[in-house]
């Protein structure tokens, strides 16, 4: 074909095809989008411990001038009260596009578990979701369990048996919050002292649970199976057991442990002593329910002996 024919019939046909889509856009304009907004959440996934929080990012953006104020909300599925979550309030009436932080806080109580948080925007006429999940690891066990320090207990009630419950003198002095300067780091301990008499005792130990005036009311306990040893100070003239016990008042003694067996010097009965007891010591209870985690007593006429820093120690 000649070359002048075909520049020709080109000239002709690219005006036309111009003509025709410019007919189709005319006839069947692209569609405008309604104003609208998209809720994304970055990152999507993460992993918290028990009793700690975590944070992520909710991004609202606007689609063809959305011009209305987002709120956000949120729900845990499967619901649980110890899984609080809460958002920026500075975000909070906010019109796209804009980026809120999401709190999550996870209470110790929360099972560790695989949850799935709803992260719903909340517009004009206008409602839109994504999800985050979030798995709940379990806390590691804790260091130490204190059961006594300076003058206080972590839980529970404390507990005082004597010879007087045999009918033989009183104790002169029970004081649980003792002041004294010579012991490391407190300044507080438990003094004791048993009542005349040769066969005379006195004792005492932390008990778990709820008490009305020294009642027992509900027993508690705790978990020592983790734990490697007990540990405390004490300034005594006399060999002292150590016992616990599990589930109540009514449940089993471990075996007694003296502390002569446990780094007590008797010819340094003016000195403060650190006693330090392997928990393999501790047998006869079940460590994974313990009522008692301490129990003291000394036996002797008006026999003083004072004991601070009482620590269970991994």
């Amino acid at each position: 074909m000649n070359k002048n024919v075909v520049v020709r019939i080109i000239g002709v046909v690219i005006p036309i095809i111009g003509v025709v889509i410019a007919t189709i856009a005319y006839l069947f304009p692209k569609p405008v989008p309604d104003p609208d907004f998209d809720v994304s959440v970055n990152p999507f996934q993460d992993s918290v411990q028990q009793g700690d929080t975590i944070q992520t990012r909710v991004t609202i953006k606007g689609i063809a001038n959305y011009n209305y104020s987002v709120n956000l909300v949120a729900n845990c599925e499967p619901s649980n009260p110890d899984i609080i979550i809460s958002f920026d309030s500075s975000s909070r009436g906010e019109k796209p596009d804009y980026t809120s932080v999401m709190t999550i806080k996870v209470g110790s109580g929360a099972p560790a578990s695989d949850y799935l948080l709803n992260v719903t925007g909340k517009g004009f006429e206008r409602e839109h979701s994504c999800q985050y999940k979030l798995t709940v690891n379990p806390a590691p066990p804790p260091k130490e369990y204190i059961v006594y320090k300076d003058g206080a207990i972590s839980d529970g009630d404390i507990v005082v048996w004597s010879g007087a419950d045999q009918g033989m003198e009183s104790p002169p002095l029970i004081n649980s919050n003792y002041n004294t300067s010579n012991i490391s780091d407190d300044t507080k301990c438990f003094a004791i002292e048993s009542g005349s008499g040769d066969w005379n005792y006195v004792g005492w130990g932390v008990f778990l649970g709820t008490f009305n005036n020294h009642k027992l009311q509900k027993p508690n306990s705790v978990n020592l199976s983790k734990f490697q040893y007990l540990e405390f100070k004490v300034k005594t003239p006399i060999d002292l057991k150590v016992e616990i016990q599990q589930d109540d008042t009514n449940g089993k003694k471990s075996f007694q442990c003296l502390i002569s067996q446990y780094g007590w010097d008797s010819s340094r009965s003016n000195d403060w002593q650190r006693i330090t007891i392997p928990i393999s010591e501790f047998l006869n209870v079940d460590l994974n329910k313990i009522f008692c985690p301490f129990m003291i007593t000394g036996i002797g006429s008006q026999k003083a002996f004072y004991v601070s820093d009482v620590i269970w120690v991994q």
